[in-house]
């Protein structure tokens, strides 16, 4: 809570103050005014308003100053006079600069870093300087350009964050914590790359930017670049105003209020974003920045336009003109730190807003205004000062200066008086056992302010006055007064305390000094000093703490100086320090470098030397808090902790509110604390919350605890003050703690909000309110012994000590203590205790109700819900039967207090078992209530208002016909229906009758009224069975036949149909009704077409069937030789059909001939041989359904092996291999299966069969199968072959399958290389095999072969390079015997021959033709020479060698094409191969 306190500064009271400038960072002000006699005065004060030493400056006796301009990082301010003259005032010399000015200076721009400096006059001169920080200005250049300039700016800085710090509004640590947790990535970015220490010690340096833009009364921008040059960017709509810069983009304000967005780009030029004309009545329109992107502008008399340039929101604030019609805002000024907005007013008002600002510092519409403050004059300028934390506010009017400080507004509290200070100079006295407050008027602004028992003491203007207070007539009288400077005052009986730098003087009324007190280097200086009770407590700089007893004559000191730090890791300094009454225990909260408030308290047990604390982020105490690391250091005394050996955890289940209060507590700072006048064990701490979730300021929370040596700092209770911040914490005496509030705070949310806090009282004055702890009401009257057994009480319920509590309540008599007591039984779910208080309280009714609820077996949140409402706390009630989910004792509680909107959104969400039960009891209540409309409307939602509602509007007969008339009830309608009809009222029964849709009743009341054609139309078109009996049986009764059937019929009453027409002989239409009827109206109908006169077997059979009655339908077809009848009653057989009917059957389809349905009914009756035998005798083919039928002899439908062989065997015989190879397999017979499945030549699945069945012969067989196929064209299958012998090591077959390979090779391909490969896997396989004569003889045989086609494959290998040789080797192969069966002799000639055509030896070629011929008789010559080759011989030799129908299978494409000018050697490869890999 803080005040602002003016101060009139004023050097020269007769001078007219002409301008006034801040530094932006060492708190300097510097003052221009001119008077007749002085000239033009420069005046600097600093933020107290005092000149400083060398702020006096030499006046100019002709001029008067028209522009200031600080240099922003040092002390240096520049000058500039209406003469054009400039100078400079650095340590404490003015000196002149020369400049080319020639009319007066009116605008001084410093760049970022103060390198650079640029002023210009009215005369349209510009000049750009380089500064070297002293008293040196170097002009870099000068511009004439003959246009009065308006307005200056330079261009932002490279590297500053203009998203965080833009317009000097940046983003608060707290901001950017909540909008982190609320899911904003870019705030999460931010928040975690955010380091306070690191960026304030090694800041990164932004590079200063020289470029600067100057706007001119003609509207012409100009651009300036560093190196001086000027050039004409822009012409803008009217006069400039003012330029503005928001990052990259320029911001060019008009005289005429037309706002354009400009992006600056690298050469200086601009590009138009956008352009806005904003409204105005005003031509001096007032402009300042709020944000990095908002503007604030005076639109109006008495309005300011806030305008997000980004996203073009804007919002409007206003305030009421005082007395003034025609008063306006003057100027503006905005203070980023404290987030106020300022505005001067022509009738000298200062008119002030505290903004609220969201996650990214963008101001929102929930601002709030503040008090008006009077000056006096008309305002002209106003300034904050940037020092101090921006609490500094520069007014300036025609004659004066003002300063207005802002200070932490002075309060106090002691021996039930308050005193608050409510302006610089006037203190109010709120007494408050009386009702009217009293007020005290200082001289001087109050800076201080102390408060004992009998005195109040009050500081300011190095003056201290005590008034003793004399509380019978609400006066304070002066008792003395001294001088004296200090910064913190106390008091104690006839002493006050005065702190004065280093030491404590202890002082009489009249200031005389009785005693010093003295801090030592080490200690630091004293920067607090407090009474309470009979000590005097004093806190340093350096976190030391002293304690003096004032019980003597003389201050002595209580205990040894207590070393803050040492005790407490990470402390920093102290923020608040508090003594309890007797001076046991101490209080501090130390000052956070990261939060404006702490979250921790420690209380320091002086006599035990331990320290225990809170900690109100976690919600948790010392004992608890492991959430966070404990602040306490090494020397912390843990001991203090453990009990017995163990950590001590108080039970929770001792107060079951612990989880809801801490919840509460949760999350929060300190902002102040105070601990109770007379209770040593008693404090209460002003809580406030250390991020908001909504972004909105919540009210601060007042949080009671006690303290125990044991069990540290344990919450006892929770209220909050009457609105956000705007109450301070005073004082503490149990029953009430004492809290200011802000009156004008109070008056605006006045109507917004009201109370609900039952415990608060009304504010007592309009400073100060008593707040009554609901814990302790009853005390306010009480005598001491009470109260103390009262708090007593509460101390030990709070640590869960029971048996204590309860015994310091015995000497209690008020009924009022012990109801409040017994509302604490609530809370620690102390049954037994309350059943006393209720006792004492002489509630008997509640004590006889407790007693039963202790003694039944329900849940104990039931007990002390029942114990709440009979103390009348409806609330905590609700509260513990909703945790508890009790939902439906809360929602008869609900309904039994009357909430029957709770009652009914609780059934709606949580009780819906019982949601129909609280519409029905609701609808009773709205009845009682006399509400029609509303209870109705509750019965239909209960599901009962077919009787309720006729029982309700039964004497409105009226309303109840029009109710059931418009409703959608068919029941309801019937009712209202048969009433009428009881009545004697047809027609209207009719009515209702049809609306209901009763078709039966509407037939019989037409029956009734003989109106017999009305009630056929009507079960003929509605179809109602009911509907159709009745009238069917009143047509019987009429003799009416025909109509009876047909209504029976249509009423599927088929028995009386069936009677009928046996009554009547009409056997027509009981064959149509028994086929529509039911079995046993069939066997009726089927009876009687058996043993009627004229018989009718062929439906009787029919009948009997659809009955169910298969035997009986097969005898009858049987006995009358129904063949097709016998034949559609077959098909519903089965196995459960009795064998001896299925065999009589069968039997009946053999002699007629009709095999096959005999095997049908052989399957179904499972005589498999006898099904197998016929179809075997007649060729009746198997089908893979009755194979299926035929194996399935067991009971468990598994399959009988040798009914499976036999069945796969017939399959075989009837040429059905793949049922057979299927049956074989089921049967395990997989060998024959395979035979059968060879049988089929389906090649593909005897290659699967074969892989899946892994058996050596059906391996073999599959081999042997496939050699039989054209595996030479087929890679697949001979890849299988190949596999299926390895698989089944039958390697002497795969040896001659690769013999029989090699003589594919040759005879086919003439291939002798791969042949030569085929005979070796031959050779290799059959070693395999084993050792046996037959197979040596063989594999010789084999091997002779090998060699003698490797001569020949080296042969023709060697042919090219010695074809002499070549030669040779054949005419020896020739002569080998058994030639034939290695190497084909055939093949040997061509060769030979078509050696002798290319070496053109016709002659020999044909010899070789002939002795060919001799050795092979009818020899195709063609099948070994080449086509080309025989044709040139015989061209040469004139001879004819080929017949005509000569074959050329293998001469001209197969072995080797001859050219007669192609290769080298004249052969060509130019055939395929079996063995192609």
């Amino acid at each position: 809570m803080s005040l602002f306190v003016d101060k009139v500064i004023t050097p020269n009271e007769s001078a007219i103050q002409v301008g006034m400038a801040w530094h932006p960072q060492f708190g300097l002000l510097a003052l221009g005014s001119y008077s007749e006699d002085q000239g033009g005065v420069i005046t600097i004060v600093d933020h107290t308003g005092f000149e400083t030493e060398s702020g006096r400056i030499p006046p100019h006796p002709t001029a008067q100053s028209s522009c200031l301009s600080w240099h922003p990082l040092k002390k240096l301010l520049v000058i500039g006079w209406d003469t054009g003259e400039l100078y400079i005032y650095v340590n404490s010399q003015c000196l002149k600069v020369d400049a080319l000015h020639n009319g007066p200076i009116h605008l001084a721009k410093w760049s970022s870093h103060g390198s650079s400096l640029i002023t210009t006059d009215k005369n349209g001169s510009i000049i750009g300087w380089k500064s070297d920080g002293n008293a040196h200005l170097e002009m870099l250049f000068h511009h004439e350009l003959k246009d009065e300039f308006t307005g200056l700016i330079f261009c932002p800085s490279h590297g500053h964050d203009q998203d965080l710090n833009e317009g000097g509004v940046g983003l608060s640590l707290t901001g950017l914590a909540r909008a982190a947790v609320a899911g904003d990535e870019k705030a999460l970015d931010l928040f975690s790359s955010w380091r306070p220490d690191l960026s304030r010690r090694a800041p990164t340096k932004p590079i200063e930017n020289l470029n600067a833009y100057a706007g001119s009364g003609n509207g012409i921008i100009y651009s300036l670049n560093e190196n001086g040059s000027c050039m004409e960017v822009l012409q803008a709509d009217g006069a400039v105003k003012e330029l503005l810069v928001m990052g990259s983009v320029l911001i060019i304000v008009t005289e005429t209020m037309v706002i354009g967005q400009f992006q600056i780009e690298k050469d200086g030029s601009v590009t138009e974003l956008s352009r806005v004309k904003l409204s105005s009545r005003m031509k001096e329109n007032q402009i300042c920045w709020v944000s990095s992107t908002q503007l604030a502008i005076s639109s109006g008399e008495t309005s300011l336009r806030v305008w997000n340039l980004k996203s073009d929101d804007n919002f409007v604030v206003s305030f009421e003109p005082t007395s003034n019609a025609s008063e306006f805002i003057t100027c503006l000024d905005f203070c980023p730190s404290k987030s106020i907005l300022s505005a001067g007013t022509s009738a000298g008002n200062l008119i002030m807003w505290q903004l609220q600002s969201n996650t990214f510092g963008v101001v929102e519409t929930n601002s709030r205004m503040l008090p008006i403050s009077y000056i006096g004059n008309s305002i002209r300028s106003i300034q904050w000062g940037m020092s101090g934390g921006g609490k500094v506010l520069a007014l300036s009017t025609i004659r004066q200066v003002f300063f207005l400080n802002e200070q932490d507004r002075a309060m106090a509290f002691s021996g039930g008086v308050s005193a608050v200070q409510i302006s610089p100079t006037d203190v109010a006295v709120n007494f408050h056992n009386q009702d009217d407050p009293g007020k005290l008027t200082s001289n001087h602004p109050i800076e201080r302010m102390y408060l004992t028992e009998a005195h109040i003491v009050l500081y300011g203007g190095g003056k201290i006055v005590t008034f003793e207070i004399q509380k019978d007539i609400k006066h304070m009288m002066s008792v003395g007064n001294f001088n004296v400077f200090c910064d913190e005052i106390a008091a104690h009986d006839q002493s006050i305390f005065t702190l004065e730098t280093d030491r404590v003087f202890v002082r009489s009324f009249q200031g005389t000094i009785k005693q010093t007190l003295i801090m030592t280097e080490e200690e630091g200086t004293a920067t607090t000093i407090s009474v309470s009770g009979k000590n005097l407590l004093a806190g340093t700089i350096n976190a030391v703490v002293k304690i003096w007893d004032l019980s003597k004559r003389e201050a002595r000191l209580h205990a040894h100086p207590i070393q803050l730090r040492e005790k407490i890791s990470d402390f920093t300094h102290i923020n608040e320090i508090k003594l309890s009454s007797s001076g046991a225990y101490l209080s501090v909260f130390s000052a956070n470098n990261q939060r404006s408030t702490d979250s921790k308290l420690f209380v320091f047990d002086i006599e035990g030397n331990s320290v225990r604390h809170y900690n109100f982020n976690s919600g948790q105490n010392d004992a608890d808090d492991i959430s966070v690391p404990p602040n306490s250091a090494s020397s912390f005394d843990r001991g203090s902790v453990i009990l017995n050996g163990s950590i001590d955890n108080r039970n929770e289940n001792s107060q079951p509110s612990a989880l809801a209060l801490r919840s509460q507590v949760k999350g929060r700072g300190i902002v102040s604390h105070a601990w109770d006048e007379r209770e040593d064990h008693f404090l209460v701490c002003q809580t406030r919350p250390l991020l908001s979730e909504n972004g909105e300021d919540e009210a601060d929370k007042y949080v009671s605890l006690f303290f125990h040596e044991e069990h540290g700092l344990i919450v006892h209770d929770i209220f909050e003050a009457a609105s956000a911040r705007s109450s301070q914490l005073v004082g503490v005496d149990v029953p009430f703690v004492y809290v200011y509030n802000d009156h004008k705070v109070q008056e605006k949310e006045k109507g917004k909000e009201k109370d609900k806090d039952s415990k608060k009282s009304s504010v007592t004055s309009n400073v100060v309110e008593q707040v009554l702890l609901k814990d302790f009401e009853g005390l306010d009257a009480s005598d001491k012994p009470t109260r103390d057994a009262v708090v007593k009480f509460c101390f030990n319920l709070s640590i869960g000590n029971m048996d204590e509590a309860f015994r310091a309540i015995k000497v209690i008599n008020n009924k009022k203590v012990w109801g409040n007591l017994a509302r604490m039984c609530v809370k620690s779910q102390r049954l037994d205790v309350a059943t006393i208080c209720l006792g004492k309280m002489e509630h008997s009714i509640g004590a006889r109700a407790m007693r039963k609820m202790i003694q039944s077996k329900k849940s104990s949140d039931v007990k002390v819900a029942t114990l709440a409402i009979y103390l009348n706390m409806p609330e905590e009630a609700e509260r513990i039967l909703f945790s508890s989910e009790q939902y439906e004792l809360l929602n008869k509680f609900y309904q039994d207090s009357g909430k029957w909107q709770k009652a009914l959104e609780l059934a709606d969400n949580y009780d819906r078992i019982h949601l129909r039960k609280t519409y029905y009891n609701y609808a009773k209540h709205l009845e009682s209530k006399h509400d029609i409309d509303g209870a109705i409307a509750y019965y239909e939602k209960s599901g009962t208002s077919r009787f309720e509602v006729p029982r309700l509007l039964f004497e409105d007969w009226a309303a109840l016909e029009a109710y059931v008339d418009k409703s959608d009830d068919k029941a309801l309608k019937r009712w209202l229906a048969q009433y009428l009809e009881s009545t004697g009222e047809m027609e209207m029964a009719l009515q209702f009758y049809e609306l209901a849709e009763d078709y039966l009743s509407l037939v019989r009341v037409h029956c009734y009224c003989e109106n017999l054609e009305k009630a056929s139309e009507i079960a003929n078109s509605s179809g109602d069975r009911a509907a159709c009996y009745h009238l069917a049986r009143q047509f019987e009764n009429m003799d009416d036949i025909q109509s009876a059937i047909h209504f029976f019929t249509k009423a599927q009453a088929y028995s009386n149909a069936i009677r009928i027409c046996k009554e009547q002989g009409y056997d027509d239409h009981i064959w149509n009704l028994a086929l529509l009827a039911s079995p046993n109206e069939k066997l009726d109908a089927a009876k009687h077409f058996e043993k009627s006169n004229r018989p009718m077997y062929d439906r009787a059979v029919i009948l009997y069937e659809k009955a169910g009655y298969f035997g009986k339908a097969l005898d009858l077809a049987i006995q009358t030789n129904q063949h097709n009848t016998l034949q559609g009653i077959t098909k519903h057989l089965s196995q459960h059909t009795d064998p001896l009917l299925l065999s009589k059957a069968a039997n009946f389809f053999l002699e007629n001939k009709q095999y096959d349905k005999a095997v049908d009914l052989f399957v179904v009756s499972h005589q498999v041989q006898q099904a197998l035998d016929l179809c075997l005798q007649y060729n009746i083919n198997i089908t893979n359904e009755m194979a299926e039928k035929l194996a399935q002899t067991t009971e468990g439908g598994e399959a009988d092996p040798a009914v499976l062989n036999k069945l796969a065997e017939v399959c075989y015989r009837q040429g059905n291999y793949h049922l057979a190879t299927k049956k074989w397999t089921q049967a395990g017979n997989r060998l024959q299966a395979m035979k059968a499945l060879l049988k089929s030549g389906d090649t593909e699945k005897i290659i699967y069969f074969a892989n899946v069945s892994r058996d050596r012969d059906i391996y073999i067989l599959a081999g042997n199968y496939l050699q039989t196929l054209d595996w030479r064209n087929n890679g697949n299958i001979m890849k299988n072959i190949i596999a299926f012998y390895q698989k089944s090591k039958a390697y002497d077959l795969l040896g001659w399958f690769y013999q029989a390979c090699a003589d594919v090779e040759i005879d086919e391909y003439q291939n002798y290389e791969k042949a030569l490969g085929a005979l070796s896997e031959c050779v290799a396989s059959l070693q395999k095999h084993g050792s046996s004569m037959e197979l040596a003889d063989k594999t010789t045989a084999v091997l002779r072969n090998m060699e003698l086609i490797q001569k020949f494959v080296d042969c023709q290998q060697h042919y090219p390079d010695h074809p002499t040789e070549a030669m040779q080797v054949c005419r020896d192969l020739l002569q080998e015997e058994e030639i034939n069966a290695a190497v084909r002799k055939g093949d040997i000639y061509g060769f030979m021959i078509e050696h002798f055509a290319k070496t053109q030896d016709y002659r020999s070629a044909q010899q070789m033709i002939e002795e060919l011929r001799r050795s092979i008789p009818n020899v195709n010559l063609a099948y070994y020479v080449n086509s080309d080759v025989l044709l040139t011989i015989e061209k040469s030799l004139g001879v004819s060698l080929l017949p005509d129908s000569a074959s050329t299978k293998r001469g001209a494409n197969s072995n080797a094409n001859y050219v007669e000018d192609g290769n080298e050697d004249g052969y060509q490869d130019g055939g395929d191969s079996v063995l192609s890999d």
